[in-house]
């Protein structure tokens, strides 16, 4: 797990990164960061950006 400091930082780093229809999708992914290490959220998100569900 990275530090509270550095979570926020990533988090905001792809909030800038996502267009506005993306963004629900982010939410679901900052209320993860309580449960999983940001490892595991940044695996699932090249997962889905692999798969076509989002655009980066």
């Amino acid at each position: 797990m990275y530090n509270i400091k550095e979570n926020y930082k990533y988090t905001l780093y792809m909030l800038n990164s996502i267009s506005t229809k993306d963004a629900i999708f982010y939410i679901l992914i900052i209320r993860l960061q309580n449960m999983v290490g940001f490892k595991e959220i940044s695996n699932m998100c090249a997962k889905v950006k692999q798969k076509g569900w989002i655009s980066l």
